[in-house]
């Protein structure tokens, strides 16, 4: 849905002794969210393999500790099957991989959870016949050493259109980089359907704002450069905290 960046990983710089195979991680954790999109694949002529059969382990800076499932759904993808492991915002984490020979780590801190310091009312009227109208705005904390990253999704399943004369549905094209400040403002033309919406503000560390703006190309998943953390292998293992706001558009 969005995308800032794509993120290639400099795949001489790994630590590997194998330099022809490349084992990849990619992964962010949430605050208040159980594990999940974790995805482990190896790397080799500059081609892209899922693994599903690593042993992937996240570690808490308290000990605790979680190894991820394979998704039953899709090939690579490891979760928190029972969602027992619940990272906290603040906190520092480890991810472990295991496959065969091949090792990796990597080490991330959450971020502090930001707070909503000032919301407009969330039930919007909007009349599609004076377009170009700001209908919402919101203020939030912010913790220094962060970005903020914006995503609005539709929770309805069969919505109603409305009916402007312009484009519309641009909030995608507007927040398609990190956001600057303490706040923002939507427009009306930021929406496309009437209903219920959730905008989710997202504060992740500085050196890893790319990684939520992350889309594959036409050649699968491979990464060829961009930020990465990961010791004996490749890839990007982040922490984020989110703030989520529920709105219903009406007539």
């Amino acid at each position: 849905m969005f995308m800032f960046i794509s993120l290639l990983m400099v795949l001489g710089s790994c630590e590997q002794e194998d330099t022809d195979m490349t084992l990849l991680v990619q992964g962010v954790l949430i605050a208040d969210k159980t594990a999940d999109g974790f995805r482990v694949s190896l790397i080799e002529d500059f081609t892209e393999r899922a693994i599903a059969d690593a042993v992937v382990s996240i570690h808490s800076e308290n000990g605790d500790r979680i190894i991820l499932d394979p998704h039953p759904d899709e090939e690579g993808r490891y979760y928190d099957a029972d969602g027992s492991f619940i990272p906290q915002a603040g906190q520092s984490y480890r991810i472990e991989v295991r496959w065969r020979e091949h090792r990796l780590q990597a080490e991330t801190v959450l971020p502090p959870q930001i707070e909503t310091v000032q919301v407009s009312a969330t039930t919007i009227p909007i009349d599609p016949v004076n377009p170009g109208q700001p209908v919402f705005s919101v203020l939030w904390s912010d913790p220094p050493g962060v970005a903020q990253v914006l995503t609005l999704e539709v929770l309805e399943t069969a919505p109603e259109i409305i009916p402007f004369e312009v484009q519309a549905g641009q909030f995608a094209d507007r927040y398609n980089v990190p956001v600057a400040g303490q706040g923002t403002t939507l427009f009306d033309t930021d929406f496309e359907v009437y209903g219920n919406h959730r905008l989710t503000v997202y504060a992740i560390d500085q050196s890893y704002e790319s990684v939520f703006f992350y889309q594959p190309g036409e050649s699968g998943n491979v990464l060829t450069s961009g930020p990465e953390n990961v010791r004996g292998g490749a890839g990007y293992f982040a922490g984020a905290t989110r703030l989520e706001i529920s709105m219903d558009i009406i007539e």
